[in-house]
C-alpha cells in the first residue's frame, strides 16, 4: 500500500480500527476525526527522538527543511 499524500494517511485513519499516533504538530494541521478521540499523553517519561536524514548528495536539496526544523527545535516546539 503506497500513501503518498497526508489525505489518504487521513483517509486510511478513517477507515481503519487500529489505533493511530499524533502529535501536537500533527494536530496544528487541522485534521480531526468524527471516529476517533484523542487522547493526549500527559507521562512526563513519554517522549520521542525524531531524526532527519538524506543522502550527502542530495544535502543541498534538503538544506531548507533541515533548517526549519533547526529552528523550531531552538523556539522549544
Amino acid at each position: 500500500m503506497i500513501q503518498d499524500s497526508i489525505d489518504m494517511l487521513y483517509e486510511l485513519l478513517d477507515f481503519s480500527s487500529l489505533p493511530a499516533f499524533n502529535s501536537d504538530r500533527a494536530m496544528e494541521g487541522g485534521y480531526e476525526s468524527q471516529e476517533r478521540v484523542t487522547i493526549p499523553l500527559t507521562d512526563e517519561a513519554a517522549h520521542a527522538t525524531y531524526y532527519l536524514a538524506c543522502l550527502d548528495s542530495e544535502k543541498a536539496k534538503y538544506r531548507s527543511i533541515f533548517h526549519a526544523v533547526r529552528s523550531s527545535s531552538a523556539r522549544g516546539r
